[in-house]
């Protein structure tokens, strides 16, 4: 009895010594709690208030090097045709949203693309911009219709005198800068505005809890007498162009705010929330720790301890979603910019490399292996990646199968070195699969105040050459690439020009029958001729034509061309041979395209075996069913069906069993290695197989006497190449034709 006494005397003692430490115990914890939350909340201020600040001068940044290029491209265009420069600039305005794009002269006669005039003498962005600088100004009023604008201006200099002869202005509606704010925070009540040095508001905001009329954020806090230490603070940062987090006294309810300098002009971005919205969670925690002082002891402490725990756990769930890939288990592209940023401002005695990684022909083999398989085969790329770099980088998954890496390092030997032990880890790393294969672009960052986003895009720059040149599968940015995607938008507006000018015109490529020597058909080809007479490489415009959508008027094109073509021939009563043309993926998919070939057969009166046509397997794999019901309703409207780059990809024999081909066009890469035992096995092999299932077989690209003969020899029906006759101009074609019809 007297130990079972003990025991519980000392567990009263215990009880009572844990319930007189209660009050003290949850004081101190509540202290904790509150300056956590209190970092928290000023850490998640700032986090909102950079992310805004990395928006706008991405969007400047873009705009400024989109401006950069009209201003070269103008240079050249506004000598020659002032008018119609700025007419092929509506194209421009349209695909970014602007509102105009204008363009003054030195006198200040001003020209835009929606057909206004004026003079520019006295406007204060005109007379800095010929000055030579380049600038975007405040929320204006338009000039010509009042509205809210901003505008940017850059001078254009004369290519010949480098000397300034006028100035080109992008004019946007102040929504687009609107636009970038409406990002919110702490459940949709925080808000942001942009001011200048002054406190005068830059950029305002809709928001429902922002101050209506508000015009200069300095005056407004000045107002209230408690603010003064508030003044002092953001007048500090302001002149020393730093972040800054403080309290704003207002009879209508505390705010809580963050101001952080942008390199635009004098701005700042100030992002403000209620600061009862943003301490609400420390409100209700102090709440629960004042009701369990008064009421229970021990478990007081335990829910303090499950409230911190809880808390961790609802931000390591929200870091997870903002910050964690999926898949991968690593960074996402927005945590990867953050740290980047970080590191490079931290830690600027080191040097760096951007490297964007993508692999070739991943959505091919993607519908060849299971979903499981091919998130293995990202996650084990992902792991390789890390394991390289180590501390030495950072890494993310950008995108389905692309991933971005900064790395770190001390001298160029050292990065040389690197990149080749890196280049071989992937490669070793049992993440490839033998038909995969990485592309990768490198930039050297020369200038730490690139935003993150920028050095990306110059990386995959950098990456997208990769593409013309398939043996080689790294590649540096320098500056060219810049030039040339300003010379590919120039050849973007002016395709439609071109089209409307009639400068696309079909050449055809003599098809002849391999026994007796004689033309049997052709395919039709585009050329780019300007009015100028310029040739234009299809090797330029063509992709570019099929990244943008182009490619299906081109299609559209040549197919009416050489259904004109054919018409000739038979009103003349000169027996055609069959030509054939390109259907490019896009036309594919295009529903409407087999109705629309087949009445325009109709109405010129052609019979549809004059015309056949071309596609290549790449086209398989958007929509197997449509590509399928697509080709029979070709064939039951009398079309032929040639399937182009035979055996260049992987599912060349899959294409023959899964959809009706009339004939298969040998790709040149085979022709050219007959003499090679295997490639003349593999020839031989195509060959034996078209005829097993009654195909004929064209073969492209044939050049030498040698290789004609030694297709002859093995059964080839068809042949095409430079070896009987290069490309012709339609009207040599069409001569060649009626030379041959006399005979």
């Amino acid at each position: 009895m007297k130990i079972q006494k003990k025991k519980k005397n000392l567990f009263i003692l215990i009880s009572y010594v844990m319930l007189v430490a209660t009050i003290p115990t949850a004081m101190f914890f509540s202290k904790l709690i509150v300056q956590n939350m209190n970092r928290q909340i000023q850490t998640s201020m700032e986090d909102e208030a950079a992310l805004c600040a990395e928006m706008i001068e991405r969007q400047y940044e873009s705009d400024m090097l989109l401006l950069e290029g009209l201003t070269v491209r103008m240079a050249i265009t506004m000598k020659e045709d002032l008018e119609g420069g700025i007419e092929r600039l509506v194209s421009t305005v349209e695909r970014y949203g602007m509102k105009r794009i204008a363009y003054s002269q030195v006198n200040g006669d001003t020209l835009t693309t929606d057909g206004l005039s004026m003079n520019m003498r006295g406007i204060d962005n005109f007379e800095r911009a010929l000055t030579g600088e380049a600038l975007l100004t405040n929320v204006i009023q338009d000039e010509f219709d009042g509205q809210d604008v901003n505008i940017y201006s850059m001078p254009v200099y004369d290519s010949d005198t480098n000397q300034i002869m006028g100035v080109m202005s992008l004019v946007y509606h102040s929504e687009v800068f609107k636009e970038l704010l409406s990002v919110t925070s702490f459940s949709g009540e925080g808000y942001t505005y942009i001011v200048d040095s002054k406190g005068n508001v830059v950029i305002n905001t809709n928001h429902h809890n922002a101050i209506v009329g508000l015009e200069n954020i300095i005056e407004y806090i000045q107002v209230n007498q408690q603010n003064k230490e508030t003044v002092e603070k953001i007048q500090d940062s302001i002149e020393n162009k730093t972040k800054s987090f403080f309290e704003i006294y207002s009879v209508n309810g505390n705010k809580l705010a963050c101001c952080m300098p942008l390199s635009i002009n004098d701005w700042y971005v100030v992002s403000v929330v209620p600061k009862d919205v943003a301490e609400v969670t420390k409100n209700t925690i102090m709440l629960s720790v004042a009701i369990y002082c008064i009421g229970i002891s021990l478990i007081a402490v335990f829910v303090v301890l499950s409230i911190r725990f809880s808390q961790k756990e609802k931000n390591r769930l929200l870091e997870d979603a903002l910050y964690t890939d999926s898949l991968t288990k690593g960074k996402t592209y927005a945590k990867f910019c953050l740290d980047c940023r970080k590191r490079l401002d931290e830690q600027k005695e080191e040097k760096a490399v951007c490297i964007y990684l993508d692999i070739d022909n991943f959505n091919l083999i993607a519908t060849l292996y299971s979903n499981e398989r091919m998130n293995q085969i990202i996650c084990n790329i992902y792991n390789a990646i890390q394991q390289y770099i180590g501390e030495n980088g950072i890494v993310c998954r950008k995108n389905t199968d692309q991933f971005c890496i900064m790395y770190f390092y001390n001298d160029a030997q050292e990065l040389e070195n690197s990149l080749m032990r890196f280049n071989h880890a992937i490669h070793d790393a049992k993440a490839f699969d033998h038909m995969l294969r990485p592309t990768i672009g490198i930039y050297v960052v020369e200038h730490y105040s690139e935003s993150i986003e920028e050095m990306v895009n110059k990386a995959k720059i950098a990456h997208d050459t990769i593409k013309q040149n398939a043996d080689n599968g790294i590649s540096y940015y320098d500056e060219s690439f810049r030039n040339a995607l300003y010379e590919n938008t120039h050849l973007e507006d002016e395709m439609e020009i071109a089209l409307r000018n009639h400068e696309f015109q079909p050449y055809i490529q003599p098809k002849y029958n391999a026994e007796n020597g004689e033309i049997c058909g052709g395919e039709a080809l585009i050329r780019w001729i300007t009015a100028d007479g310029r040739i234009i490489s299809p090797g330029r415009f063509i992709p570019l034509a099929e990244n943008n959508g182009f490619i299906r008027k081109l299609d559209r094109e040549v197919f009416s061309m050489v259904c004109t073509l054919q018409k000739y021939f038979v009103d003349k009563g000169i027996k055609p041979v069959p030509i054939s043309v390109n259907v490019s993926r896009q036309l594919m998919y295009d529903k409407s395209f087999a109705d629309d070939y087949y009445n325009q057969m109709k109405r010129m009166g052609l019979s549809n075996d004059l015309i056949e046509l071309e596609i290549t397997e790449s086209a398989l794999f958007e929509d197997l069913d449509l590509f399928r019901t697509t080709l029979e309703k070709l064939r039951s409207y009398g079309f032929r069906i040639l399937m182009d780059d035979f055996g260049t990809g992987y599912s060349s024999l899959m294409m023959l069993k899964s959809v009706p081909i009339d004939e298969i066009k040998l790709d040149k890469s085979f022709v050219d290695d007959y003499s090679d035992e295997k490639g003349s096995s593999i020839i031989c092999c195509v060959l034996d197989l078209a005829k097993m299932l009654d195909l004929p077989v064209v073969a492209e690209g044939v050049e030498t006497e040698d290789q004609y003969l030694y297709l002859k020899q093995r059964g080839c029906e068809v042949i095409q190449g430079f070896y009987f006759s290069k490309p012709l101009p339609a009207i040599e074609f069409m001569n060649k034709i009626l030379s041959d019809s006399r005979r």
